[in-house]
């Protein structure tokens, strides 16, 4: 039932994208609780810079995404070469949330 959630949530948002990936294909995201695609971030949040942590994966359709560690949510990445070097990878995002479309606006990824 979690993954017909998953790709349900994953086929929403790519159809707001343009796109329609099917799952998150990182080690850790199997391991895991299934992510949902969700933003919790006011619009006075997605103005400030926050630090996400999670893991680095790809999507079907090749887009990187943070899978965030405690919630499990799942952030497309707008700096796409930056994060195809930490793919697999547990990482710190910093970052601010646009969460009109899921997406961190990426300043930094680091190791975590």
């Amino acid at each position: 039932m979690k993954k017909l959630n998953v790709v349900v949530c994953l086929m929403l948002l790519g159809l707001l994208l343009g796109c329609v990936p099917q799952s998150v294909t990182t080690a850790a995201a199997s391991q895991a609780a299934s992510p949902q695609l969700t933003s919790t971030a006011s619009a006075d949040e997605s103005s400030s810079e926050k630090t996400f942590t999670g893991t680095i994966g790809q999507l079907d359709d090749g887009r990187f995404a943070l899978q965030e560690s405690n919630s499990n949510y799942v952030y497309l990445l707008d700096d796409q070469e930056k994060a195809k070097q930490f793919a697999g990878k547990k990482v710190k995002v910093i970052g601010s949330l646009d969460s009109s479309a899921s997406t961190i606006k990426v300043t930094d990824i680091q190791a975590a």
